[in-house]
């Protein structure tokens, strides 16, 4: 893997399971770019969603 110099940073927390039951909790960190994209191709401002 070469992974540019600023990949896309992304945190996801979810809760798995039936609505109102004892389900799974986790916390999922990623890194994410497009293969044979240049460096610096999607550089830009902080996102946060």
């Amino acid at each position: 893997m070469e992974p540019p110099a600023s990949p896309t940073f992304e945190v996801k927390a979810e809760r798995e399971g039936p609505a109102g039951s004892p389900g799974e909790l986790s916390v999922e960190f990623e890194l994410e770019w497009d293969e044979g994209a240049e460096d610096g191709a999607d550089a830009g401002d902080l996102e946060i969603e």
